[in-house]
């Protein structure tokens, strides 16, 4: 198999060639990344990076990660959408040519006002330009579904950590961030009053969802998430219980506009198509902090 990873050398992507690489069907990866924000020590010398998808040879599978990941990243700079949008088409079209299956990383940003639990039938009411963008690449591959027979799975991620996560900095994970801050002794500050809730999911499920959705004919959006949300204050009293400290979080004005305070993703259309469940957040998350400690600590 040959597969092209859009955005490899970012955190998602960088945790699917990983995988994809242990794989013995793989045969090439080729990885199309402007290194924006991913960083080419993330990237392995058995992989291909190249500038342009003119130099990207016929491949199976294409993996579309490669957009900008942070709503804060559109309000900085609203130009990176209409790039967005400009790229979206080139794979798109790159994928028919090549007769690929396009796997594509969409956002349960899109259930933006939506109550819990989450399921993909939900109406969507665009809050944001980063939302914007995942929905337009929904439609346009619906589009390219129905008019020139473009098989694709959209897969709406929760919210994700794991490695590598903190090679985004600013736009890590908030567990990330949390656990971070407390390994180094400082009080982490939490925008309101810490009950709002997420549904954290481990990149390597997400992997395996990208892998599996790989897979699927037809036309498809899936949720991935795992199915249950903890409070960011839960989240403070795991990373203190694991670390056997006792930092207590900063509390401030949430000025968000639109704040998403609640996700929890409906995982049954994601467990009857792949016949998986992810695990929990709690198990994952352990492992996780362990390893931070390992880097940081």
């Amino acid at each position: 198999m040959k597969y092209l990873v859009t955005g490899g050398a970012g955190f998602i992507g960088s945790n699917l060639i990983e995988r994809l690489e242990q794989d013995i069907l793989t045969e090439k990866i080729f990885v199309y990344d402007n290194l924006s924000t991913g960083k080419i020590e993330n990237l392995t010398t058995n992989c291909e990076h190249v500038k342009s998808l003119d130099f990207v040879p016929k491949v199976d599978v294409v993996f579309h990660l490669g957009m900008p990941s942070s709503s804060p990243m559109y309000k900085e700079n609203p130009y990176l959408f209409g790039e967005a949008m400009d790229i979206i088409i080139k794979i798109l079209e790159f994928a028919h040519r090549n007769n690929a299956k396009l796997v594509y990383a969409s956002s349960s940003s899109v259930y933006n006002g939506n109550p819990t639990p989450m399921h993909e039938d939900m109406p969507i009411m665009v809050t944001d330009y980063y939302t914007e963008i995942r929905y337009y690449l929904e439609r346009m591959a619906q589009l390219y579904y129905q008019n020139k027979g473009l098989e694709s799975t959209g897969l709406r991620f929760f919210s994700v950590y794991g490695k590598n996560d903190w090679k985004k900095k600013q736009y890590s994970n908030v567990v990330t961030q949390f656990a971070l801050e407390m390994l180094k002794g400082k009080t982490p500050l939490i925008f309101g009053d810490g009950e709002q809730r997420r549904d954290f999911i481990h990149v390597d499920d997400v992997v395996f969802a990208l892998r599996n959705a790989a897979k699927l004919g037809g036309y498809n959006i899936l949720n991935v998430g795992t199915g249950a949300s903890d409070s960011f204050n839960d989240v403070i009293a795991m990373i203190n219980k694991r670390y056997n400290l006792d930092i207590k979080p900063e509390y401030t004005d949430n000025l968000i506009h639109n704040y998403v305070f609640d996700t929890l993703a409906d995982t049954t259309k994601m467990r009857t198509k792949m016949y998986w469940r992810p695990k929990g957040f709690r198990i994952n998350f352990h492992k996780y902090l362990d390893h931070l400690k390992e880097e940081f600590g």
